[in-house]
């Protein structure tokens, strides 16, 4: 018997059809003015929670079964500042956490530390990758203000394909 391979996971949240367009003007202003960038696919979009990072198939189990614990709570977060991140070359769309975001945020890297997963880093930020392999902007780009407010907390599975990394939703629980 085989056992699966790990699987690249992330928790996160869906962007909305009617926030996905000013996402992608948002991208096409920022690329022509941040050249050899690489814009991320629209079905691609999404906001972090937290990477979870390479995860086996049981401690996906457990993880499966550990989120519902997790204070999912609806929270609505405005996201209106560009920031680009010089070490994984990342250029993203930022705004500031409040309760119930630093809450749940925190619950979720100290389950992802606890299950033997990527340990937490940075305090958490909400942010909205835009492009990749960005190294400089040539000029300020000033974005109008996007405001999200879940539903649902998703885990995703990022999966490489010939035609590129594709994050493919695995499960949701609702926020109440």
């Amino acid at each position: 018997m085989t056992t699966a391979a790990p699987q690249r996971l992330f928790l996160g949240f869906a962007i909305e059809r009617q926030q996905l367009q000013q996402l992608i003007t948002l991208q096409q202003t920022c690329l022509a003015v941040c050249h050899g960038a690489r814009r991320v696919a629209a079905d691609n979009l999404h906001m972090t929670l937290v990477f979870l990072g390479q995860t086996t198939a049981p401690v996906k189990q457990q993880l499966l079964f550990e989120v519902p614990k997790l204070p999912l709570k609806r929270f609505s977060v405005a996201l209106s500042q560009l920031q680009l991140w010089p070490k994984p070359k990342i250029l993203c769309l930022t705004g500031n956490a409040e309760a119930p975001l630093i809450t749940l945020a925190n619950a979720a890297a100290d389950l992802s530390e606890t299950l033997g997963l990527t340990p937490k880093e940075h305090s958490y930020r909400p942010h909205i990758t835009l492009l990749r392999k960005a190294k400089r902007l040539q000029h300020p780009v000033v974005p109008d203000a996007l405001q999200l407010s879940p539903t649902t907390l998703n885990l995703y599975h990022s999966v490489s394909t010939t035609t590129g990394v594709e994050y493919r939703i695995l499960q949701r629980w609702p926020l109440i």
